[in-house]
């Protein structure tokens, strides 16, 4: 018979579980893949589900550089049809870029903002209009558009 905790006592704790980053990011990208397939052939713009595509993905940038990786670029330019679409809408779209916290807060700010424009450039160069893109370093992925003026986050 297996003897029952003693009234005050806490449960024996589960066996902590080492986190893995690769398998963290391969979940985000079949969530991004399958976010941006659900987008394919509706012929127009939802810009929440386009942001929200948008913020599954990860770019895992090299330490102090803000040169969007080769890999990713190709994903990354999955995302354009539907970019096209949400374009024509008037859609904005604020691009963020993220660093750790390691080394200068001033130096890391100007890397957020390097690797916010480097995707923003990116997408420029696909055909997609820069009034479309406002680099920030500040928040996630989100969308607006003129016409109702309403805002989504993820």
């Amino acid at each position: 018979m297996a003897e029952l905790p003693r009234a005050g006592t806490a449960p024996p704790a589960a066996p902590a579980v080492p986190f893995d980053a690769k398998a963290a990011i391969a979940a985000a990208q079949g969530k991004y893949d399958a976010a941006l397939k659900a987008l394919e052939g509706s012929g127009k713009c939802d810009a929440p589900a386009l942001a929200n595509a948008l913020s599954l993905y990860v770019v895992n940038f090299a330490s102090g550089s803000a040169a969007l990786p080769i890999g990713d670029v190709a994903e990354l330019k999955k995302a354009v049809p539907a970019l096209k679409l949400c374009a024509k809408d008037n859609v904005k779209l604020v691009v963020v870029g993220h660093t750790d916290n390691v080394g200068n807060p001033a130096a890391n700010q100007k890397l957020s903002e390097a690797r916010a424009n480097a995707l923003k450039a990116l997408f420029v160069g696909q055909g997609l209009p820069a009034a479309m893109f406002a680099a920030s370093e500040s928040a996630a992925f989100c969308c607006s558009t003129r016409v109702s003026g309403r805002n989504c986050r993820r």
